[in-house]
């Protein structure tokens, strides 16, 4: 998935793939989510 295609996601949709990326995290999740995701750390974190 390409970061325009995420981003283009139904807010509550995305809003729950990211909690669901989140849980299998244990320590600084939102920078692994991210990097998973490929999208920048700022960007994402906007």
């Amino acid at each position: 998935m390409t970061e325009q295609e995420f981003f283009s996601i139904d807010v509550r949709e995305r809003a729950l793939m990211i909690n669901e990326l989140l849980s299998k995290e244990n320590k600084d999740q939102l920078k692994k989510v991210a990097e998973n995701l490929q999208i920048p750390y700022g960007r994402f974190t906007k």
